[in-house]
Order: C-alpha cells, then sequence, then structure tokens
C-alpha cells in the first residue's frame, strides 16, 4: 500500500510499521471521495483506488469502536475501522483559501461598508433636517421680554440664550463636520 495521500504526510508502510499507524482507503461514494481529496491539498491527481490517508489525520471519534472492544475495554489501534461519515481532520496542510471564499468575503464586506454609509447619510438627513434647538428663536426672545427685569439683566439673559444657540449650532456644525469626513 503506498503512503498518506495527505500533502504534507511523510508516513508510509514499512515508515509506521509497529507504531499503530493505520491507514485507510479512500470511501467509495464519490462526494465523500472528493471532500477527502480536497483536505489532502494536493495539486496532483490521486488514483483513488490505490490512495489511502493515515490514521493520524483523524480524531478519535471518527472511529468506530466494535461492541466486544467497548465491553472489554480494549481498542487496539491496529483494529480501528472509520465510521462511514469520517473525515479527516488533524494534522492537515494549510489550505489556501478558496478564490470563491475571497470573493464572498469581499462583497459582504462591501455590503457591510454600503450599509453603514446609508445609516450615517440618514442620520446626517436627520440632523440637517431637525433645528439646531428645540426651542425656536421668537420663543427666546418672548421669554427674555416677559420677564419682569431691568434692561442690563434682559439684556445679560437674552445673551445667554443667543450663546445657547450658538453651541447648538456650533455643535450641529462638528456633527456634520464629523459625518461628512466618516462618508468620505
Amino acid at each position: 500500500m503506498p503512503g498518506c495521500a495527505v500533502s504534507n504526510c511523510s508516513n508510509y508502510n514499512k515508515k509506521t510499521k509497529g507504531t499503530g499507524v493505520k491507514y485507510f482507503s479512500f470511501p467509495k461514494d464519490f462526494k465523500m471521495c472528493n471532500k477527502w481529496f480536497s483536505m489532502c491539498n494536493r495539486k496532483d491527481p490521486v488514483n483513488f483506488k490505490n490512495a489511502c490517508i493515515c490514521s493520524i489525520h483523524f480524531s478519535e471519534d471518527a472511529f468506530d469502536i466494535p461492541m466486544q472492544q467497548r465491553l472489554l475495554g480494549y481498542a487496539p489501534k491496529t483494529a480501528r475501522r472509520l465510521k462511514p461519515d469520517a473525515m479527516p481532520t488533524l494534522n492537515l496542510p494549510n489550505r489556501p483559501e478558496n478564490v470563491e471564499d475571497s470573493v464572498k468575503k469581499r462583497k459582504r464586506e462591501d455590503r457591510e461598508h454600503r450599509a453603514i454609509k446609508r445609516s450615517r447619510r440618514a442620520v446626517l438627513k436627520d440632523i440637517l433636517s431637525s433645528s439646531p434647538s428645540s426651542l425656536p428663536a421668537s420663543a427666546i426672545i418672548e421669554t427674555v421680554e416677559n420677564q419682569e427685569c431691568s434692561v442690563g439683566e434682559r439684556n445679560k439673559r437674552f445673551q445667554l440664550h443667543v450663546n445657547y444657540c450658538l453651541i447648538i449650532q456650533l455643535k450641529l456644525l462638528i456633527t456634520v463636520v464629523a459625518t461628512m469626513h466618516c462618508l468620505i
């Protein structure tokens, strides 16, 4: 039997003799066989009739332990059988990122970026359409005029209200500039 089909594995039968490493043939099911082959990360073709993968590439839960061995509590590594749906998952080479996966990832990131820009534009539109102060300037002037106080006091209060409106407008302007900066 040839060596392990996994691209970065150098195990073969004579090398691992007596170590408990067992070799498993590729599945007969075409889909499962292709999945195994993709996990091997090989660029060259493989003859699936002769190809095999060694046991170091399978996790313990991939093995089917017969009832007799379970009852006796003895399961020699050489007598192991794979479950029908077992996949090699351990000690595999780093698979290069699939081109389709990278395209999907880029499209998803672009969608997320566009959604963020749309939400920022909506916030900017709301800010620009709303008034800078919840209290209109005419109401501020009426409040100042209706209060009984000296002219100096009235001018001082009016100036405080004007300053308040200027601060609100300044905050709005800062928000707009920051939002525009984020949209760029």
